[in-house]
């Protein structure tokens, strides 16, 4: 993880979410860490509100607090990577989400680091917030920091999966915090009539990569029992630094967030959320 893109609402969230991002880029020892914000132009009707030299005026003195902001956050950091590159990015393009996804992008960010918003920050999340939809349309993987969450080092990661594509999970998870010297654990809820190939598939992988930082967690579930229910019980017990997941559409991915007593659960548990896409 070498460059960490932290977009930035100006709000109490995002400064957190940039604090949590510092505190990581730390830990993975980054290279780079660029925080971004996007000011657009508002217009009344066919009249834009500031004319662009004032909006241009305005985003140079946004960039330069946003500047004093990162200093003043690297301030209270001990021991913090004085190789560390830091730079700010103020534009007035069109649309956030697609500005936060694309500016990634060209930045060659490893990671967007955003914060959720509102007092259950994972439902915000899932109800049509700009987190949700970087998530949606980002190529870069995206960390979800729930409203005051504060950064601890990163130690152990749990993901739920189907072990249908355990495989390039594991590569991608592995891959992923190698720089950060975790342990990971892999829970499967086990329902009756499952194809116990799978299981048998993702032991042989871990066998194969002699991997001892990953452990797999089989569940034996009864069928009655809900799927995100046994997670979040589990998720408590374990007490992961991150959720991981693989978004999938029509999947456990669209059960656990289509329902808002899930929500409510996800949001009681309140831990940064890493997706990832396969």
């Amino acid at each position: 993880m070498k460059s960490i893109f932290v977009p930035t609402d100006l709000s109490a969230n995002s400064t957190n979410a940039l604090r949590y991002a510092l505190h990581l880029a730390k830990q993975a020892d980054a290279e780079k860490l660029v925080l971004f914000h996007h000011n657009p132009q508002i217009y009344t009707g066919d009249i834009p509100v500031l004319y662009m030299d004032d909006l241009n005026s305005l985003n140079s003195d946004l960039k330069v607090n946003l500047e004093k902001e990162i200093s003043r956050i690297l301030e209270t950091i001990p021991a913090m990577n004085p190789g560390l590159v830091t730079e700010v990015i103020v534009t007035t393009e069109t649309g956030a989400i697609t500005a936060i996804a694309e500016h990634a992008h060209k930045a060659n960010a490893d990671l967007i680091v955003m914060g959720t918003h509102g007092k259950t920050g994972l439902s915000r999340l899932v109800l049509g917030s700009v987190t949700a939809g970087v998530i949606e349309v980002s190529s870069v993987p995206v960390l979800a920091i729930p409203e005051g969450f504060r950064f601890k080092d990163v130690e152990h990661v749990s993901y739920a999966s189907s072990l249908h594509h355990f495989q390039k999970e594991f590569h991608l998870v592995k891959a992923f915090t190698s720089g950060l010297a975790v342990t990971v654990s892999v829970v499967h809820m086990r329902y009756p009539h499952f194809d116990n190939q799978y299981i048998a598939q993702a032991k042989h992988v871990l066998q194969e990569d002699k991997d001892v930082q990953t452990k797999l967690d089989v569940i034996d579930t009864p069928p009655e029992n809900r799927l995100v229910d046994q997670l979040v019980i589990y998720m408590r017990k374990t007490s992961p630094d991150w959720l991981v997941m693989f978004p999938e559409k029509r999947d456990w991915y669209d059960k656990i967030f289509l329902s808002s007593k899930t929500l409510e659960l996800m949001s009681e548990f309140r831990r940064p959320l890493l997706v990832l896409h396969r």
